[in-house]
């Protein structure tokens, strides 16, 4: 159900997202940037004060209760400030909840999406391994003892893992069964350990981790049984969606830097905005946020009817990686020399441009999920 009444309701209150965005976000992710230290507690402080924090979560919760369509456009918006901060927001608003939610028992629903007025609680999700994909070829297990689980493997990439209170942690349950579940690790359990990775090329001061897990002990109350990996391809196509958001976001205020700059920039005494290689280059770039835009726009009118869409969400991301390789790459080339130095806004998103190319899958991750579902279903309507 969608919270604004109507396109402009919603377009109003995006425009009050965007001034917060570029007069006080964008700031502080440069600052992120050059000292590698995200100000996590004051973002959140500045989210909560803006009503924003929990805007992609249901009113049950403290949110505000958006439309996945109404959703994705604020993410976009968030992410004109750069990745580092974005990530932050997606991951409170995107995914975790909806695993909670679903599957989650009503205790831990209480414990851990409570409403602002009894605090927070902030999680991640942990998936990625060392030595696997990103897949059912995961390596990390657990083992029940009684009332306890003992965890044991390690996660690699744990997304702004100084801040969380608990990990999501994805491991095998009962591999006869083939069963998956959630745990939510918490950061003082026993037998678990944590480290930072060190420095990033972009979304510098996002800081990820290093999980190890040697028995750790888990109580069987923060176990999330999911039944199976379906369930969390369900939340990756909910992510997907939301990182192409992300991606358009990005290079949306990278396209607009470089039509800024191609009307301030002159060669021989002409502007290059009037060169037709440098015109060509800006269509280009209009050409694929405008494809890329209705992509995510199609898909969340779906994720919202509830209808399966792991061909979909496969194919924004897919696309929202080809949109920021050749937006980013023009915009960079349109600022010339001058857009390599960290003096101008381009260098730092042109940077964290590149973490979006992994997260949720690289390329060929899409393609396959892309052919696999074309190929059981091969007419196109």
């Amino acid at each position: 159900m969608a919270h604004f009444k109507n396109e402009e309701e919603l377009n109003t209150f995006l425009s009050g997202v965007r001034e917060f965005v570029l007069s006080t976000l964008v700031p502080i992710a440069r600052k992120a940037d050059r000292e590698s230290r995200l100000p996590g507690k004051e973002l959140i402080a500045l989210f909560q004060e803006k009503g924003l924090w929990d805007c992609g979560r249901p009113e049950k919760y403290g949110g505000m209760g958006l439309s996945f369509s109404e959703y994705w456009r604020v993410v976009a918006d968030i992410a004109l400030a750069g990745r580092s901060i974005a990530m932050l927001f997606h991951g409170r608003n995107t995914g975790n909840w909806r695993l909670i939610d679903r599957f989650g028992t009503e205790e831990q629903k209480e414990r851990y999406l409570p409403h602002p007025s009894r605090g927070h609680v902030l999680l991640n999700f942990c998936l990625t391994e060392r030595g696997a994909g990103t897949g059912t070829d995961i390596k990390t297990y657990a083992t029940r003892r009684g009332d306890r689980w003992y965890l044991n493997g390690e996660k690699i990439l744990a997304s702004y893992a100084n801040l969380v209170d608990a990990f999501g942690v994805v491991a095998w349950s009962d591999r006869e069964k083939k069963e998956i579940s959630w745990f939510l690790v918490k950061r003082d359990a026993p037998g678990f350990s944590y480290r930072p990775m060190g420095d990033s090329m972009g979304a510098r001061g996002s800081i990820h981790g290093i999980l190890e897990f040697e028995n750790a002990k888990v109580p069987a109350e923060d176990v999330v049984h999911v039944g199976g990996f379906e369930a969390i391809l369900d939340l990756l196509d909910i992510s997907r969606t939301s990182i192409a958001a992300q991606s358009l976001g990005i290079a949306r205020r990278c396209y607009e830097l470089a039509v800024d700059y191609s009307k301030q920039r002159k060669t021989f005494g002409k502007l290059i905005s009037e060169r037709q290689a440098v015109r060509a280059m800006i269509a280009e770039m209009a050409i694929y946020l405008y494809a890329l835009e209705n992509s995510i726009a199609d898909t969340a009118k779906k994720i919202d009817s509830g209808k399966y869409v792991r061909r979909e969400a496969a194919s924004c991301k897919r696309l929202a990686i080809e949109t920021l390789r050749r937006v980013t790459d023009n915009a960079l080339l349109i600022h010339g020399g001058r857009g390599y130095w960290s003096e101008l806004p381009i260098e730092m998103l042109y940077r964290d441009a590149r973490a979006l190319w992994f997260e949720e899958g690289t390329p060929q991750i899409q393609d396959l999920v892309v052919s696999r579902e074309v190929l059981n279903q091969p007419k196109w309507w």
